[in-house]
């Protein structure tokens, strides 16, 4: 357990070395844009105040210009912009040393400038009338200028290259969010499953029961047609029997003339009379029971 944990520890620190948070390098970032800006610009807005190299001319852009003020000028914001914005420790770091070398070609660029200008600074000379003005003109174009950019991005390049325990913490509480938002998600989809699963159980028990109903209710049907026809049977059976009894053959016509002439035909009357109340009762038997069944079937149906 205790390695485990010391092993998560580990990768939280090594997450930790490659993220810090925007505040690290603000300050240095804002500072860095700032002289960047001033390096770029100076040049081309100092000749109104009388505050310039040669040539004394408002935005006009020489090689001096371009290659020793916003060449690096371009580098220092760019860097400083970096430094400012990115959350990740190589991309700040990248930013600072960009700031840096444009601080130092501020510095060395002026003298480096002689080996393709024949000897003479492609920077110009100041256009100051007294000594104190040809300095602070030198220090604002490119000494005092390049200076300060080193000092700031030096301190930046400090600053982000220490894994601090504020840094360690902060990865720390990150993953720890992260594992507990991964948790929650895949319980969510776990709960998603879970309510999908029973949804189709639910309906595979409806569709159970209403098969079962419908199944019920065809035996009911089949049921009452069978009992249906019973009746009918026994309602033609019972026609027919009473059609019989009331047309009899010719020939048992005779045999009960017959008989009533004879002495003694109340009794030969009686005699015949018996099978016909007899076939008639039986019909009426069957009737009833036919009748039975129809009504017992009429109410399973309902």
């Amino acid at each position: 357990m205790a390695t485990a944990t010391s092993y998560a520890r580990g990768g939280h620190l090594r997450a930790a070395g490659w993220r810090v948070p925007r505040s690290r390098g603000a300050l240095s970032g804002v500072l860095l844009v700032l002289l960047g800006i001033w390096g770029g610009l100076i040049p081309f807005v100092g000749p109104h105040f009388g505050y310039s190299y040669t040539p004394e001319v408002t935005w006009t852009m020489t090689w001096g210009r371009l290659w020793l003020e916003v060449v690096p000028a371009a580098a220092v914001v760019l860097g400083g912009l970096t430094t400012l914005g990115s959350t990740n420790r190589a991309a700040a770091l990248w930013g600072s040393w960009l700031a840096a070398l444009g601080g130092a070609w501020f510095l060395v660029g002026p003298s480096i400038s002689q080996l393709w200008s024949h000897g003479v600074s492609q920077a110009g000379t100041p256009t100051g009338a007294t000594t104190v003005s040809r300095v602070a003109q030198e220090i604002g174009f490119f000494y005092g200028l390049g200076v300060v950019v080193l000092f700031l991005a030096a301190s930046a390049l400090g600053r982000l290259s220490v894994v601090g325990i504020r840094d360690a913490n902060a990865a720390i509480a990150r993953q720890e969010a992260e594992e507990a938002a991964a948790e929650e998600a895949a319980a969510q989809q776990r709960a998603v499953v879970e309510q999908q699963q029973a949804e189709e159980a639910r309906l595979a028990e409806t569709r159970e029961a209403e098969d079962a109903k419908q199944a019920e209710q065809t035996q009911r049907m089949r049921s009452a047609e069978q009992a249906r026809l019973a009746a009918s049977e026994a309602t033609a059976e019972r026609t027919a029997a009473k059609q019989a009894a009331e047309q009899p053959t010719g020939r048992h016509a005779d045999t009960t003339a017959t008989e009533a002439d004879e002495p003694g035909g109340t009794r030969g009357s009686l005699r015949s009379k018996l099978p016909t109340q007899f076939g008639r009762r039986k019909s009426a038997t069957r009737e009833e029971s036919a009748e039975l069944a129809a009504s017992s079937g009429a109410d399973d149906t309902k």
